[in-house]
């Protein structure tokens, strides 16, 4: 009984470290992300806060299969409406030292972008649009 026990107990940790141990060792892009802020330039290059109620519904999906989605939304309408683009699908590949290759998808060339994570990887920023892991 006592060797059951032990190797009981051994199992138990084994297990508990393996999950402790892929939850780490996930990619920090991996989640969903909302857009924090949005910042536009005008035609004669006036820097304007775009994030309002419609912009900041936009999500933006990493999984672990490497595949991804953006569902980007802009308004509001003269009827306070948000409007949304379709989902967009692709793939996407960490090509290391904070480059990711992203292939939307029915495309045949692929984007690579340098992301630098900030807070503890729960929040990046690419070209004027800020993101938040939610």
């Amino acid at each position: 009984m006592k060797k059951f026990l032990i190797l009981s107990v051994m199992l138990v940790a084994f297990f508990s470290c393996s999950d402790d141990e892929s939850e780490t060792n996930l990619d920090p892009i991996i989640g969903v992300w909302k857009i924090e802020k949005f910042v536009e330039e005008d035609i004669d290059g006036t820097i304007i806060d775009g994030t309002n109620e419609c912009t900041t519904q936009s999500t933006l999906i990493f999984k672990s299969d490497n595949t991804s989605s953006v569902q980007l939304f802009g308004g509001p309408d003269q009827d306070g409406n948000c409007a949304s683009d379709p989902v967009a699908k692709s793939t996407w590949t960490n090509e290391g030292n904070n480059k990711y290759e992203i292939l939307e998808e029915g495309e045949t060339s692929s984007e690579i972008f340098t992301i630098n994570f900030e807070e503890d990887n729960t929040k990046f920023t690419i070209g004027n649009t800020t993101w938040r892991k939610q």
